[in-house]
């Protein structure tokens, strides 16, 4: 009984997962979003969660550091993650500004 129900809990988990989560490296995910904070950006895209983006935002008050680099030196991203997740940014931006 305990395996079906965690085989069920893993389908599940997936199938939502891929459902509500944006992929970052698909553009046209993101043809609809209005927000263009990196945090946000990378919170959809389900690569961080609210406590990562708590501890970082913490650290750049303090540190004054660029948000990419807290997350990059914490290993909760990578350098290509990263990368696109700003070229989503500008594009949101330009969009805004258009």
């Amino acid at each position: 009984m305990n395996c079906l129900f965690l085989y069920l809990f893993c389908i599940l988990y997936f199938f939502c997962y891929n459902y509500i989560m944006r992929n970052l490296y698909n553009i046209d995910d993101w043809i609809d979003v209005k927000f263009a904070r990196l945090g946000e950006i990378l919170i959809e895209a389900g690569k961080v969660n609210l406590i990562h983006l708590s501890m970082v935002l913490d650290i750049q008050r303090l540190k004054n550091i660029p948000m990419g680099e807290i997350f990059l030196s914490m290993k909760v991203i990578n350098e290509d993650d990263l990368r696109q997740a700003l070229f989503i940014q500008e594009i949101i931006q330009k969009r805004k500004n258009a």
